[in-house]
């Protein structure tokens, strides 16, 4: 009785098996496709650690590519600070560069353990040819960045650096 059993469980299984194939054949193809890319993400990435016990400032995030309607690229990163002197702020920066024109820096800062700093943007005409960045931290007794980790790409060519 278990042998009949387990085979009439088998045969139900490939025939459920070859009616979701069929089914999925039946859907149109514009359907299926969404209207947007989905989210590529990148990090986390580290500053170098302020001190023996390896604490380091982090960010994480992603960017979408959206090329159906328009050329747009839309970066977003969220930056901790955790564990750090009152001096000292997690700092991440994002380098664009472009095919024919000068490189451009945005920063972001985030005082203090509670929660994250957000940061976005979105390019249009032109896209960036490459995104790349690294986290430091903001020395606010020197006014200067330290500690900072090494530049990363997290979208476009990375044979140039």
């Amino acid at each position: 009785m278990d042998r009949s059993i387990r085979r009439l469980l088998g045969l139900s299984t490939a025939c459920a098996a070859v009616i979701a194939g069929m089914t999925a054949v039946a859907v149109p193809a514009s359907a299926a496709v969404s209207a947007f890319d989905p989210p590529e993400s990148w990090g986390p990435l580290h500053s170098r650690a302020f001190d023996v016990s390896g604490n380091r400032a982090m960010a994480r995030g992603q960017y979408v590519l959206e090329e159906e309607f328009g050329d747009e690229l839309t970066v977003t990163a969220r930056l901790y600070d955790r564990n750090s002197p009152t001096h000292l702020c997690a700092y991440l920066e994002l380098s664009y560069e472009y095919y024919d024109e000068d490189e451009k820096t945005f920063s972001v800062k985030k005082c203090g353990h509670d929660g994250y700093q957000g940061f976005r943007r979105v390019d249009s005409s032109p896209i960036p040819t490459s995104v790349s960045a690294r986290v430091c931290y903001w020395d606010a007794k020197v006014g200067s960045k330290r500690f900072c980790g090494k530049w990363t790409y997290i979208f476009g060519d990375d044979e140039e650096e």
